[in-house]
């Protein structure tokens, strides 16, 4: 029965300290693989723009904007990630961008266009061969997703500052709680001690009657 025990509550704790792990692993894959796109597409800012024209979502100046402004945000999550602060916050940005991503790759399969994705670097029309990387790009995109909604659900994670500002937090919340802890048992003390004190004084005065009576009878006798 005690083997029976064990074997129970031995599952839920090695899944409770494999996560953190497995959130490491997940978070420093996609602070490398975000940080490797964004800085291979900001070398070439220009060839960003069009490739993200190329889908013919967004045109013109927005496509100029949406193709400038990405690389950056992908930095800016790879360091968030990489540091591990914020990470359940950049984590579902990076789901979000991965949601985006494969929407659009699977938009322009849909219309029949052939182009590279530009997900890291290049972009542009393909003559063809598009299809098969279609499936490839949004797999690969899907296990990042993957990755994402990990980070998301155990966002506490190996080597990372959100640990040490959760675990100073808490802290702080257990020696407040502490402080209310004890002032509250001195109350209760307090109050113990008057009720017996009180108890003892209606004692000694009972005490002092009955002697009293006593005396005042054997005087009578």
């Amino acid at each position: 029965m005690r083997y029976a025990v064990r074997a129970a509550t031995a599952g839920p704790a090695a899944r409770a300290r494999m996560w953190p792990w497995a959130g490491t692993a997940a978070r420093l894959l996609l602070a490398g693989v975000l940080g490797y796109a964004g800085l291979v597409k900001i070398q070439d800012l220009a060839n960003a723009e069009r490739s993200v024209a190329v889908y013919q979502i967004v045109q013109g100046g927005a496509a100029q904007l949406v193709g400038g402004a990405l690389p950056f945000i992908e930095v800016a999550l790879a360091l968030l990630l990489l540091a591990g602060l914020g990470t359940r916050v950049a984590a579902t940005a990076t789901a979000t961008l991965m949601a985006v991503y494969i929407t659009a790759i699977a938009s322009v399969w849909a219309r029949g266009l052939s182009i590279d994705c530009g997900c890291f670097g290049g972009g542009g029309t393909l003559a063809d061969g598009a299809v098969r990387g279609y499936a490839v790009d949004i797999a690969r995109d899907l296990l990042f997703l993957g990755a994402a909604v990990l980070l998301i659900r155990h966002p506490r994670t190996r080597y990372a500052l959100d640990r040490r500002v959760l675990d100073t937090h808490d802290s702080g919340g257990n020696q407040r709680h502490g402080v209310h802890g004890h002032g509250h048992g001195d109350g209760q003390g307090e109050g113990r001690g008057r009720g017996q004190g009180e108890g003892r004084g209606q004692a000694g005065g009972r005490g002092r009657e009955a002697l009293a009576s006593a005396r005042h009878g054997q005087h009578q006798q």
